[in-house]
């Protein structure tokens, strides 16, 4: 559209940064202190998703998987961002805890074990970038940018839309192997960290708003 009205200058796209000071690991004392802060039980895996509950989002699939997993695992769902109205159910199970629209995302991050992004579409999503940058393994459908900077079974694991079997599989897997989800939690701090932080972010913004400098 822009060349149709006459635009010239070449169009150069580059990923936002995350702030990794802000996003960052928390120590064990830390995780269970906000765990209680939250009424969850400190020593129970985490699982979570922090964005809009949009039907985009596809959080039926991560539910579905997390009750199938739950039937032989103990599990604590976090679903930060929205409310029950969103989901179009009228009630979840004790072990699903809802919280609203949050300006402390990094708090709820630091909460969770394994980080769901189960949508149906997304550009560039940054929620996961955050939880990756926190240490937090994520799983996530291979949706638009992320398969760029998420490798399954090296800093995270991937999923198809709507594949219910597959995200259980992959819950299953991280609830039953810590050293994996300590691996993989490691690994995707490491890829934020190098690559999508705000300094690396703006070392590849420079050169492009002000290439006269380089």
């Amino acid at each position: 559209a822009l060349f149709e009205i006459g635009f010239t200058a070449p169009i150069v796209t580059t990923p936002l940064g995350v702030d990794c000071t802000l996003f960052h690991p928390p120590t064990d004392e830390r995780r269970i202190s906000l765990r209680r802060g939250q009424g969850l039980e400190p020593e129970t895996p985490v699982i979570g998703y922090l964005g809009r509950f949009g039907k985009e989002k596809s959080l039926t699939t991560l539910l579905e998987a997390f009750e199938r997993v739950t039937s032989d695992h103990r599990a604590t769902l976090l679903l930060v961002g929205g409310n029950l109205e969103d989901l179009s159910i009228s009630t979840l199970p004790d072990n699903v805890r809802l919280v609203g629209p949050t300006k402390q995302a990094n708090l709820f991050f630091a909460m969770m074990d394994i980080f769901v992004l189960p949508s149906l579409t997304e550009s560039f999503p940054l929620s996961i970038l955050e939880a990756m940058a926190t240490g937090v393994a994520p799983v996530s459908t291979s949706v638009g940018a992320v398969p760029s900077y998420l490798t399954s079974g090296t800093n995270g694991l991937l999923f198809e839309p709507k594949d219910t079997d597959a995200l259980e599989g992959h819950l299953r897997a991280l609830l039953a192997n810590p050293d994996l989800l300590a691996q993989l939690g490691s690994a995707a701090r490491e890829t934020v960290a190098g690559h999508y932080s705000w300094e690396a972010a703006t070392q590849r913004m420079v050169p492009i708003l002000r290439p006269e400098v380089f």
